[in-house]
């Protein structure tokens, strides 16, 4: 599945450089496909889930960062996914998100 993230997060530097951050995250679905690899034969089968795959997703961020020198920054955030995204009847699919940066600032 592939999204658009919109974050809004609110950031608090606890120790000098060292910051928290937390905050909502709405998703808008751009694509969502499978792909089932049959190694024996090899073969593979590919297939759209759009139409199985709710449109919006929500979800709460939280993490934790740490600006080095001047203007680099490294963080560590976690998105916990709130919604549910299928529109299978008695399924329910929640995306999780573990993400690792590296920034630099302007």
């Amino acid at each position: 599945m592939n999204y658009v993230l919109v974050p809004i997060m609110i950031k608090y530097y606890t120790i000098g450089r060292l910051f928290i951050e937390a905050g909502p995250q709405v998703g808008f679905l751009t694509s969502a496909t499978s792909e089932v690899v049959n190694n024996v034969s090899n073969t593979s089968n590919s297939s759209d889930l759009k139409e199985k795959t709710k449109a919006f997703d929500m979800a709460a961020n939280v993490g934790v960062g740490y600006e080095l020198f001047d203007k680099l920054v490294a963080q560590i955030r976690y998105s916990i996914g709130l919604t549910n995204t299928s529109k299978i009847d008695n399924t329910n699919v929640k995306n999780g998100v573990f993400q690792l940066s590296l920034g630099y600032k302007f």
